[in-house]
């Protein structure tokens, strides 16, 4: 093992003389001697950790810096770096076992150079790579980083990309994300209603990915608000003057007045200069700038005259409240030496200046929380796969070494929580710094003002309170140094906005309608004329006639959607397919598709016209009802009530009948006289009265309001019986009754409105199908004509623009004003009638004829209880025959031999038994209830009674026969 430490050494040895020295080095001393350092995981024993610290005394913990020395923010940055750097080592709370060294770095502004800068910095074996300061420099050298185990501290990288762990494992950001600060940009745009935006953003990463949040986010915000981008514009980092002026000359032409400029290198002055020269930072223009554009303007470079210019910009950066170290920091910060720290001294500090300073603190707390860490080590190590000599093995790149320790550090960093100069740092899963605020400002002559703050999870906050729920931020000056508010688009700038209107066979004088001399009237015209009077700006527009000849709906909604027209009024229905390729105002009338169909008078004189209050099968049930009742009053009555029971059967069931049937009517003669018969009538009675009312309500309907049958009544009954319908030729109402269900060849195309009247009284169609509004026309003018069934709703009229156009939005609100006013009523009333003189007419016959249905509880209600009523009567009766069956019993008649026998095997007949008991209960009952007056010589019983019986269970019938003088027998009987 001893000698495997000694080769380690040699080989340590031989790596820090390949290696050479830099023409920059640390503070104080412009040489670098490169470094390496070995720990090793664990000693195995105090003799190899003693031989492992001795290997490493002398060595340095090197920190490699780049930023962009050709810019004076990167000198700014270097400058805050250097000033925490001194401070560090001065400061007696941070403790490390080994020097800690800086090796700067120039990164310039380009990707090559940031690439050769890293490279030089990794091959002096660097810990940490701190910087760069752009994110495409970032993302050219983050693989390097990866691959070698070296974290990357970035205070400047703000591409929101750098947020997934899992692609870039080895950067931590102390900077923002783009992804919240486009959030405080989509914010913006919502809190002053601007619902569209041209963003310019660079040709790059950091512009792209930064684009992509943003039209996320808005995407997001769409479903609830209309935010989009009218055009997304890329810049080149490396464009010139006259390609910058071509790019906006592009722009001039938009109605937009939105600008978002998401550019972080230097040519995003002379885009701000020649956008002030061309005029677009005039009145009723809006510039929203984040942040990597802002900091160019903050530079030492730019005098205060440039942004005068500028007046009235808007921007976003991140928040960064006043405390008593970054008070510190100021009064150090101006007492620099310019010459030994390249852009100090001045007033102004760069926020990544500010960040690059709390990036050394955060990297000096990780270092010195290691140390402290028993046998924590930063060994280098060669890769364990070499670059072939054919790829790259004779570059650089071969000779860099991966950082054994890297992981270590990069867990040290991101746990790493302090105080900084910008606030609380601490980061989150992904190596995100957390409770990142941003401020809104203003540029005013040549400093910014601030309007509010945005925190995550709060959204905008009022400048005075910072409470969450106090979003009104501060009045702002704008472009052209005014206060008042753009509207973020600039109507045609000038130019007149053509709109086509509809006119031909197909559409309708009071809707639309073209005068001889040229000019157009209607209700949609005056409408649409009455809105743009509301707007809160003028706004030029000729009307131009589009010929319905040759053309329809479809056609004239593409045109606008060509741009060949800004926008089309009319009786234009919106629909899905349409609302993909133009926008619509608000509808400002209800539509729909509905269905006419002629109607035939019916036959006042009708004989069987008393017959309509009920259906058939109505009909069916009344009479198996008064039969069924007939049934059970004989049945409850007939054996007590001579009304029911005397005389023949025939004469029994006539009575029944005729009690049942004319109890609908009127009161009868018969007497009801039990308790369960009168229980029966009762509910016979309740029944009658429900169904006599509703026969005397429908018929009285019948016989004053006019019967109206129209040949089908609904969409559906076309469908089932194969009938041909009509639609207004171009119209969309094709497309939708195909998806309904209804065939082809049940359609029939009609060119005009006034077809319809003729083609149904001809019997072309049975009814044509069209938006409501014509229909209303058609039945306030001919009273031949009903609605139909046909349920497909649509969204309305509306207005149709180009895809993007500002105008939609305003015409909405202006369109809402009128239909709150009342105005949209009034102006509809005074070309449709609003009392349609058919208007009470209703598809199919006035009065339907009533059902079982709307019975059937009644019914079964009344069943339910009439035979509950026979059954409770049966169960008396049996009751009865057992009692009786006792009494015979106990006075030993001659029927009790017959007794005897049923009684010695009942279970062998017990039909006969139960009906044995029922004849017996009823002649008790008979026996009970007849009172024979004087003049009554005799009552026979019914013989056929007992004709179930055979000898031996049946009584003689003499036993049943009474007489006035021969009490005797009645006394015998009971």
């Amino acid at each position: 093992m001893k000698s495997f430490a000694t080769l380690i050494k040699v080989v340590s040895v031989c790596c820090l003389l390949s290696t050479g020295t830099r023409g920059e080095g640390s503070v104080g001393s412009r040489e670098r001697p490169s470094f390496h350092v070995k720990f090793p995981r664990k000693p195995k024993s105090e003799a190899r950790a003693a031989e492992a610290n001795e290997s490493i005394a002398n060595q340095t913990l090197t920190l490699g810096v780049l930023t962009a020395d050709d810019l004076a923010q990167g000198l700014s940055i270097r400058s805050a770096i250097q000033l925490a750097y001194e401070e560090v080592l001065a400061d007696p709370s941070l403790s490390f076992p080994y020097p800690l060294k800086l090796a700067f770095g120039n990164a310039a502004s380009t990707r090559f150079q940031a690439q050769a800068t890293a490279l030089e910095v990794l091959l002096d074996n660097a810990l940490l790579l701190v910087g760069p300061q752009f994110s495409s420099q970032a993302h050219s050298i983050i693989d390097l980083c990866r691959d070698y185990q070296v974290p990357m501290l970035s205070y400047s990288a703000t591409d929101p990309t750098f947020s997934s762990k899992g692609q870039f494992p080895f950067f931590v950001r102390l900077s923002h994300s783009d992804q919240m600060e486009m959030e405080v940009v989509a914010d913006l745009l919502e809190y002053y209603d601007w619902h569209q935006a041209i963003m310019i953003f660079s040709d790059d990463e950091f512009g792209h990915n930064g684009m992509d949040s943003l039209t996320n986010i808005l995407m997001a915000k769409s479903q609830q608000l209309p935010l989009q981008f009218s055009n997304k514009v890329a810049l080149d980092p490396r464009a010139s003057q006259e390609g910058i002026k071509q790019l906006l000359r592009a722009m001039q032409s938009s109605e937009t007045s939105v600008f978002v400029v998401h550019v972080a290198s230097t040519n995003v002055l002379f885009l701000f200069e020649e956008a002030q020269r061309m005029g677009l930072m005039s009145e009723g223009y809006v510039w929203i700038s984040t942040e990597g554009s802002i900091s160019h303007l903050m530079g030492a470079d730019v005098n205060s005259t440039y942004l005068s210019t500028l007046t009235g910009m808007m921007g976003t950066r991140v928040a960064i409240r006043d405390n008593p170290r970054l008070q510190e920091f100021r009064r150090s910060w101006k007492a620099l030496d310019p010459k030994k720290y390249p852009g100090a001294a001045t007033d102004t500090v760069s926020p990544y200046a500010l960040l690059g300073y709390d990036a050394m603190w955060v990297a000096a707390r990780a270092l010195h929380n290691l140390s402290h860490i028993p046998g924590a080590r930063f060994p280098f190590r060669p890769p364990r796969s070499p670059l072939p000599s054919d790829a790259g093995g004779s570059t650089d790149f071969a000779r860099l070494n991966v950082s054994r320790g890297g992981i270590t550090l990069l867990e040290a960093l991101a746990k790493t929580q302090m105080e900084g100069i910008i606030g609380n740092i601490a980061f989150d899963k992904n190596h995100d710094r957390v409770g990142v605020s941003y401020e809104v400002v203003n540029l005013l002559a040549s400093k910014f003002e601030t309007l509010g703050y945005w925190e995550q999870g709060k959204g905008l906050v009022a400048l005075e309170s910072h409470d969450s729920s106090n979003s009104t931020l501060k009045p702002a000056v704008w472009p052209g140094n005014t206060s008042k508010f753009p509207r973020g688009w600039l109507p045609s700038k000038g130019k007149a906005l053509r709109i086509a209107v509809p006119f031909g066979p197909a559409t309708v004088a009071q809707y639309v309608n073209r005068t001889p001399d040229g000019n157009f009237t209607g209700f949609c015209v005056e409408v649409f004329q009455r809105a743009m009077a509301l707007l809160p700006y003028p706004v030029g527009y000729s009307l131009v006639p589009y010929d319905f000849q040759s053309n329809s709906y479809e056609d004239l909604v593409r045109s606008v959607a060509d741009k060949e027209f800004d926008g089309a009024i009319g009786d234009i229905t919106v629909t899905a397919d349409r609302a993909q390729t133009v926008d619509f105002t608000q509808p400002f009338m209800e539509s729909g598709l509905g269905l006419v169909v002629p109607v035939l008078q019916g036959d006042p004189t009708n004989p069987w016209a008393f017959l309509y209050p009920f259906t058939a099968s109505m009909w069916a049930l009344m009479i198996a009802s008064i039969f069924f009742t007939a049934a059970v009053i004989w049945y409850l009555e007939h054996n007590q009530n001579l009304d029911f029971g005397g005389g023949p059967y025939h004469h029994q069931l006539t009575t029944s009948l005729w009690f049942a049937f004319a109890s609908m009517v009127r009161s009868q003669e018969q007497h009801v006289g039990t308790v369960l018969g009168r229980f029966v009538v009762i509910s016979w009675l309740f029944v009658v009265l429900i169904v006599t009312c509703s026969y005397t309500a429908n018929l009285t309907s019948i016989l004053t309001v006019n019967n109206l049958t129209p040949p089908v009544q609904s969409l559906a009954a076309v469908i089932t019986s194969g009938s041909v319908v009509g639609y207004l030729n171009g119209s969309f109402s094709e497309q939708h009754l195909l998806g309904f269900g209804v065939r082809r060849k049940q359609l029939q195309s009609l060119n005009s409105v006034d077809e319809y009247a003729e083609a149904m009284l001809n019997g072309t169609v049975v009814g044509v199908v069209d938006e409501r509004p014509f229909l209303d026309l058609i039945l306030s003018t001919d009273c031949a004509f009903t609605t139909g069934e046909a349920d497909i709703s649509t969204l309305g009229w509306a207005f149709a623009f180009q895809k993007g156009s500002n105008l939609a939005v305003d015409l909405s609100k202006a369109i809402a004003q009128l239909g709150e006013s009342g105005v949209l009523r009034s102006i509809h009333d005074n070309y449709v009638p609003s009392n349609l003189t058919c208007s009470d007419q209703s598809s199919g016959a006035s009065s339907e004829s009533l059902g079982v249905e709307g019975f059937q509880n009644l019914f079964i209600v009344y069943a339910v209880m009439a035979t509950f009523a026979c059954l409770m009567y049966l169960a008396v009766l049996l009751y009865r025959g057992h009692l009786a069956k006792r009494e015979l019993e106990e006075e030993g008649e001659e029927a009790s031999g017959g007794m005897s026998a049923m009684k010695a095997k009942p279970w062998m007949n017990p039909i006969k038994h139960i009906a044995y008991l029922y004849s017996l209960g009823v002649a008790w009952s008979i026996a009970r209830n007849i009172e024979v007056d004087e003049d009554e010589t005799y009552y026979e019983a019914d013989s056929q009674m007992f004709d179930m019986y055979d000898d031996q269970s049946s009584f003689n019938q003499s036993d049943f026969t009474l007489g006035n003088d021969d009490d005797s027998r009645r006394d015998e009987f009971r």
